[in-house]
């Protein structure tokens, strides 16, 4: 299927995968940062690196964003954050 004349292909779309994987192996660092996502697996897979001790925190940025099924909102209350330096225990 196109759209407005461009056909995806899976060359495509692969490419741009294996741009975004590291392949480098996780080792200690001072923090982990999952970046804001609707995917499960990015704040997973940061909880996996802090349960194996690689880091003493773990820092999500971003949010899952704002959709029509939820009221966006911002502030305390907002799933439990109230602000830069809040911890989530």
């Amino acid at each position: 299927m196109t759209h407005h004349g461009f056909r995806p292909r899976l060359v495509d779309a692969r490419q741009v995968w294996d741009h975004h994987l590291m392949h480098h192996t996780p080792r200690p660092c001072s923090v982990i940062v999952g970046l804001g996502s609707h995917d499960l697996g990015v704040a997973d897979a940061s909880a996996g690196h802090y349960l194996r001790g690689l880091a003493p925190y773990i820092v999500f940025t971003g949010a899952t964003g704002c959709r029509a099924a939820r009221p966006c909102t911002t502030g305390s209350g907002w799933w439990g954050w109230s602000g830069p330096g809040s911890r989530v225990g």
